[in-house]
């Protein structure tokens, strides 16, 4: 028996799963054609991107981590 390729697309970046994949923690497999993911075209129901996960990663400025090691010396 030959196996065939279940999907044809790719994973969707890092955060950015449709909101039906990401409510049930599946892998959102971005359709070839653009159109959705395989799993909302499965299921058919409609394929909403949902908004990003991913965090700015600000740190704490210099001024901040100064004032918080001088609040760990003064414990």
């Amino acid at each position: 028996m030959e196996k065939t390729a279940r999907n044809n697309g790719k994973p969707a970046a890092y955060g950015r799963a449709c909101i039906n994949c990401a409510r049930v923690k599946r892998k959102c497999m971005l359709r070839a054609n653009g159109d959705g993911c395989e799993r909302c075209f499965r299921l058919k129901v409609e394929c909403n991107p949902s908004p990003t996960v991913r965090r700015s990663g600000s740190r704490p400025n210099g001024s901040q981590a100064a004032r918080l090691e001088q609040k760990l010396d003064g414990l």
